[in-house]
């Protein structure tokens, strides 16, 4: 269920005072939300449709935010509760209820599930292997070596993903080299090795492993996807722009192909390029209710603050008209 602000009102009432045990905050679990957020991303069902597991992102993220919030308020709650039990130790009066009441508490307890959200969404896809394992789940199989049939390295494979998904990329990597090691026509495991190796900062290592994954399936969608970002790594723009042309050319309703290029022209001051590439980027990321609309929005944002100063303001108009976008220029 997705969730907006709502107040929580709460009475504490404690009868028979004498027996009362009061819950130190050290005793509030101290996860971050981070790590709340990106477990519950891990559970997704990957079989479902793109939009709902990207709706299930968002559930995971206001989950995460939605049980801090409460955690620190109640920990709130329960030191007043306890100060107040303090107070009364030396009371020779003998207490059986006590109503503990604080106008401060309410502010507090006022949980907005859309407090942080961005600047966490913006977090797990930067450090959160599971999402970063959703947002690139798109391989589609294309060619009979896509999946090995050897049963080695397919249980190398699937224990690199566990690895992978929790973040030890260099585990991860270990038994992915396992898996191609098994079976060198393995395209998804030498495509994992390269996401690894570009995990750890080998970005040509990285460059390696995706040819190899190309060479057996040229059409495979991971590695187009992910070679030209391992160009840009090595600030090698003009390959990178290259191979989003291929990743368009294979899969011409991805986005990612376009916000890559878009990217590319940003770059490379090919205004016309980042335009065309970013607005399309932008519309199709909409459509599915990718997080990365924001992303694009930002983009769009920096390439209209470029033309601006250099007087081509213009050209950005001719571009959101010809997608039907309407610009606010406050």
């Amino acid at each position: 269920m997705i969730m907006s602000k709502y107040l929580l009102i709460i009475s504490i009432v404690l009868s028979s005072f004498s027996n009362a045990q009061i819950i130190e905050n050290d005793s509030i679990p101290k996860r971050s939300k981070f790590d709340i957020s990106c477990e519950c991303i891990s559970k997704i069902d990957r079989s479902e449709e793109r939009e709902k597991q990207f709706e299930s992102v968002g559930d995971c993220i206001r989950e995460a935010i939605t049980q801090k919030q409460m955690s620190e308020g109640l920990a709130e709650i329960m030191k007043k509760v306890s100060d107040t039990l303090k107070s009364y130790e030396k009371s020779e009066k003998d207490i059986d209820t006590l109503i503990v009441s604080d106008d401060s508490l309410s502010e507090k307890l006022i949980i907005d599930a859309s407090k942080g959200y961005d600047e966490l969404e913006r977090q797990l896809i930067n450090d959160c292997g599971a999402m970063n394992s959703l947002l690139n789940d798109t391989a589609e199989i294309s060619s009979e070596n896509s999946v090995s049939k050897d049963k080695k390295a397919l249980k190398a494979y699937n224990k690199g993903l566990e690895y992978y998904q929790k973040g030890n990329f260099e585990k991860a990597l270990e038994h992915y080299k396992k898996a191609v090691k098994e079976d060198k026509k393995f395209a998804f495991a030498w495509d994992m090795v390269g996401i690894s190796h570009r995990q750890l900062g080998n970005y040509k290592e990285s460059v390696k492993a995706y040819k190899k994954s190309l060479k057996i399936d040229p059409r495979g969608k991971m590695p187009l996807q992910n070679l030209p970002i391992a160009y840009r790594m090595l600030d090698e723009w003009e390959k990178a722009a290259d191979y989003y042309r291929e990743l368009i050319r294979f899969y011409p309703d991805d986005p990612e192909g376009y916000y890559g290029l878009g990217q590319c022209g940003k770059i490379l001051k090919d205004y016309d390029m980042a335009l065309d590439n970013m607005i399309q980027a932008y519309i199709k990321y909409q459509d599915t209710g990718s997080p990365y609309v924001k992303d694009a929005g930002t983009e769009l944002n920096a390439i209209y603050s470029l033309l601006i100063d250099s007087g081509e303001e213009d050209l950005f108009m001719r571009y959101a008209e010809k997608y039907g976008m309407t610009v606010n220029k406050d």
